[in-house]
């Protein structure tokens, strides 16, 4: 209902300009999140979370969430090999991120995660308490399943857990299976808010790349 509103009152082409706009500045935001994130799970792997690096490193993750959260009301990042997707859209990344997306897809990947979906109103906190346990669940044979009891037990509704993909095909036809699956989950995402037309406006955006 708002989307057909708001196509009623503005003219196509200023929707899609702010349409353009608001995705530059989401993707630009997804570029600076990758490397944030990847260092705050590293910065965990080396340091107590009370120290002062892993609390500096978290400040960083945090700007980079609230950045996205400043265009979208959810950070749903998906890794896959060399390929990183934010609420539905792919990441172009400069060369030496590709490393680093590759470094964090292995990281989910051991932990049965496809990637995570961060909403707006998380508190920093709850932030870093579950990034410690993602990062300790890797001994469990279910880690999964013990992060999203741990979520569930905690009250912690401003993540979710999404699943590893299982890609059958290659090349460009797994580039299309991808940006397919990460537009689903942003939807899933907003639906989950209560947000119908951030999920068909995701389902339109997705057809039109």
């Amino acid at each position: 209902m708002i989307d057909e509103l708001d196509t009623q009152t503005e003219a196509p082409d200023e929707l899609d300009e702010q349409e353009r706009e608001h995705r530059r500045m989401l993707l630009a935001a997804g570029k600076r999140l990758v490397p944030q994130m990847w260092g705050m799970l590293r910065t965990l792997s080396m340091y107590d979370p009370e120290n002062e690096t892993p609390q500096r490193a978290l400040d960083n993750l945090i700007s980079s969430l609230d950045e996205v959260h400043a265009q979208d009301e959810a950070a749903a990042l998906i890794a896959f090999g060399d390929c990183a997707f934010l609420n539905g859209s792919r990441l172009r990344l400069d060369t030496a991120t590709y490393g680093i997306v590759k470094e964090l897809s292995a990281y989910l990947d051991a932990r049965s995660l496809g990637g995570l979906c961060f909403l707006r109103g998380l508190r920093r906190a709850r932030l870093l308490d579950f990034l410690v346990h993602l990062r300790l669940c890797v001994e469990s044979k279910t880690p999964r399943e013990d992060l999203a009891k741990y979520l569930s037990d905690a009250h912690i509704s401003e993540v979710t857990l999404i699943h590893p993909r299982r890609i059958q095909s290659s090349g460009e036809d797994e580039e299309t299976d991808l940006k397919l699956e990460a537009i689903e989950v942003y939807a899933r995402a907003m639906n989950s808010l209560g947000n119908a037309g951030g999920a068909q406006a995701a389902a339109a955006r997705g057809r039109r790349q």
